[in-house]
């Protein structure tokens, strides 16, 4: 019971860990995106306090938002882990095949991590520059990349 506690534990915080370190990531990149869209909007006018107005709109109006989209990229890279731990422990075992379809399942969830976070990259743009919410910005930015290939 004990020794079921602890990888609870352990898992927790390790997910906690993800979670907190991409929410930071984020709210300052939605900051600084807020603060670039505001000096590129308005060149010949300068906005006084436009580091902390982002600052404000990225902890109030799109908190959600941001946690929502580092809650997602958190979740992924926990599977990812448990896929590279299953995977040493099938190795270890001198499971082979279990191993590797361990390896595979880690390259696949790879994939999705680096879609995941590149969509997200542009969707917390979209967000500081338009204000819109998570699935809206994520659609937006979407729509742009579905568009810019078209041309």
């Amino acid at each position: 019971m004990a020794s079921a506690t602890v990888i609870g534990l352990l898992v927790f915080i390790t997910f906690a860990a993800y979670w907190i370190t991409e929410w930071l990531k984020n709210t300052i990149h939605v900051t600084i995106s807020g603060v670039y869209g505001a000096w590129y909007f308005s060149p010949n006018n300068p906005p006084k306090g436009a580091t902390r107005g982002a600052a404000r709109r990225a902890l109030t109006y799109s908190f959600g938002s941001i946690s929502l989209g580092s809650l997602v990229v958190a979740i992924i890279n926990m599977l990812r882990q448990a896929c590279s731990i299953a995977q040493q422990s099938e190795a270890a075992g001198g499971n082979g095949a279990a191993a590797c379809a361990f390896c595979l399942l880690q390259c696949i969830i790879g994939l999705l991590d680096w879609a995941v976070q590149f969509i997200n990259r542009y969707a917390f743009s979209y967000m500081a520059l338009y204000g819109k919410n998570y699935f809206t910005s994520a659609k937006g930015t979407w729509k742009l990349i579905k568009d810019a290939r078209a041309h």
